[in-house]
């Protein structure tokens, strides 16, 4: 386990602007390749899971948020270890709040249990906060549990975060490529 968390860095940025009222909302970093930041580096804040780097020139980044459709990650129930797909629905959600689905309707899930990063891609680090149970739903034709989360971080107020280097996050990428 010890030796798992070596694999990880972290560098602080400051986050210089925050898109969080929209549909595809995103954040502008401080930080971009001179300080060795590359696409698809993981981005938590104090709190929580912040985003993932989608653009890089040389001294900014722009970082997708977990409150854009477009951001998928999985992510572990903490009290069950069961595995979940976090989605925002702008429709459903707002800059506070986002979607935990596929967890199997058996699982013992309750309000305030928290769900965290799996490290399963290799962007985060497994345990990272990402949000807080408020709302679970059966989905009785799935045989899942829609489960709405209040986000650990909150995007109206982000000013500092950290970049993740993950020293084996290209391995990782080959066995995720090879599926």
């Amino acid at each position: 386990d010890t030796i798992y968390k070596k694999n990880f860095l972290f560098k602080e940025v400051k986050v210089i602007n925050s898109k969080f009222k929209y549909y595809e909302n995103y954040l502008i970093i401080n930080s971009g390749s001179n300080s060795g930041i590359k696409e698809k580096m993981g981005l938590i804040g104090s709190k929580g899971v912040l985003g993932v780097v989608k653009n890089v020139s040389k001294n900014f980044s722009t970082i997708r948020p977990l409150i854009n459709p477009n951001f998928g990650l999985k992510v572990l129930h903490k009290k069950t270890n069961s595995w979940g797909d976090l989605f925002w629905i702008p429709e459903e959600n707002n800059f506070r709040n986002i979607f935990v689905k596929n967890i199997p309707i058996y699982t013992d899930v309750s309000e305030k249990d928290y769900f965290i990063t799996s490290g399963a891609e290799g962007v985060f680090p497994e345990g990272v906060k990402v949000g807080k149970v408020i709302e679970i739903k059966e989905n009785i034709e799935q045989q899942t549990l829609d489960i709405k989360l209040k986000n650990e971080e909150d995007f109206s107020r982000t000013k500092i975060g950290f970049i993740v280097f993950n020293k084996t996050a290209e391995e990782i990428k080959q066995h995720l490529d090879k599926k």
